[in-house]
């Protein structure tokens, strides 16, 4: 669009064991991302969320469909696909503890990559101001969990200002002392046979090795400091930006509809004055929605996650993914154009790849494709109206 800045937003970028060399430091990511380097050529700026730290090679690698660490190289893709920023708000960033958050803060920065969400002591930030094509923009980013009843790590008092949380971050932690003999025997008998094993065990009996998980708001709501510290970064973006988007690391994986907490913080974030949210963690597409003047996504999916891993949910098509693009007015100052294109993960010659849409064209059948175009657009839009294959779909328009 003339006179306009396109500002484009990817799902969860994930490094998994199952498609990372036996020795992760041989990975050849390019098989991986190469089909979409050019994904971006008409961007002017890429906003990505990155779901891995680059703690280095001393802090073991990813080993756990739960805990993740890749190596250095995968900044150099990313750097590839034209990504500019990227969220480090999210339930992995402690994976390896304030030291892994620090050192991938520090290599992405080395590297070009701007970061947000996350931060080095004593370097907090209320927003990420960048002017792109005259227009500031304020990014902030904030995760509604930690992983901490598998990384056991708690941030000290004098370490909570390096990750914004939507919520505390012990909550939801099941304490094993206060169940009952059963339950110790089980998490001890899990411990010792892997969690990985554990839903393969399940998966050859015949059960649910994996469930949809529910992101409900606790009865007495989120803590008031947690809330007024949102609202001062609101606050500090709104006068020092022309435009302010906030990227939430939030809701129930594989829940197909938005919980009370997801919907809690929708509305609490439009109240603020947020003019676009851009929610991520469920690992499928969720809808969208205009909530008073904020555009708000719940979900745009994943951007590179194995849909072969024994952890995913598959009845909502998580091997899909959006993209989503912002337009931007120069002149006003305001968002004039919202658009997603679509990628999808999949396995070639045993490659693990993300592909785009003039990729599936050319090697699914259109019907099917078509198929699954709606089904994407439904969980997005409520309607099954798409009757072509393009490269951006149109959600709104001034």
């Amino acid at each position: 669009m003339e006179n306009c800045i396109k500002v484009s937003f990817t799902g969860d970028i994930m490094a998994e064991k199952n498609w990372m060399d036996r020795n992760p430091e041989n990975t050849d990511f390019s098989k991986t991302f190469k089909p979409v380097y050019n994904l971006f050529d008409g961007s002017d700026l890429v906003i990505g969320n990155l779901e891995t730290v680059l703690a280095g090679r001393n802090e073991g690698y990813t080993d756990h469909i739960y805990s993740f660490n890749s190596p250095d190289s995968l900044v150099e893709e990313l750097k590839k696909m034209g990504i500019d920023i990227v969220s480090l708000a999210n339930n992995h960033i402690l994976d390896r503890g304030s030291h892994g958050l620090e050192r991938t803060i520090k290599i992405l920065n080395e590297n070009g990559i701007k970061t947000t969400g996350a931060f080095l002591k004593e370097e907090r930030e209320q927003a990420l101001i960048v002017e792109v094509g005259g227009v500031k923009l304020a990014l902030i980013a904030y995760t509604q969990s930690t992983n901490y009843k598998f990384n056991q790590y708690m941030l000290s008092y004098h370490e909570k200002e390096q990750l914004n949380l939507l919520d505390r971050q012990d909550r939801g932690y099941v304490n094993p002392n206060k169940k009952g003999m059963g339950f110790k025997i089980k998490r001890k008998i899990l411990s010792w046979i892997g969690i990985e094993n554990h839903f393969k065990l399940k998966e050859m009996m015949g059960r649910p090795h994996n469930t949809v998980v529910l992101d409900s708001l606790a009865p007495e709501g989120i803590d008031k400091e947690i809330l007024d510290q949102i609202k001062s970064d609101i606050a500090y973006a709104k006068k020092n930006a022309d435009m302010v988007i906030f990227a939430p690391h939030m809701g129930g994986q594989f829940n197909s509809q938005p919980g009370s907490f997801a919907e809690f913080y929708m509305n609490f974030l439009a109240g603020q004055g947020v003019d676009m949210v851009v929610g991520n963690h469920p690992h499928i597409v969720q809808k969208y929605e205009k909530i008073k003047d904020s555009f708000a996504f719940y979900s745009l999916g994943n951007f590179s996650m194995d849909p072969s891993s024994i952890f995913v949910v598959a009845d909502d098509k998580p091997e899909y993914g959006l993209v989503v693009h912002a337009y931007i007015d120069r002149d006003k100052k305001s968002l004039t154009k919202l658009s997603y294109s679509l990628v999808k993960m999949i396995y070639e010659s045993n490659t693990f790849k993300v592909v785009d849409i003039n990729y599936l064209k050319a090697t699914m059948d259109q019907d099917s494709l078509l198929e699954d175009l709606n089904f994407i657009n439904e969980k997005v839009t409520g309607k099954r109206d798409i009757g072509e294959i393009l490269d951006e779909y149109v959600i709104y328009e001034e």
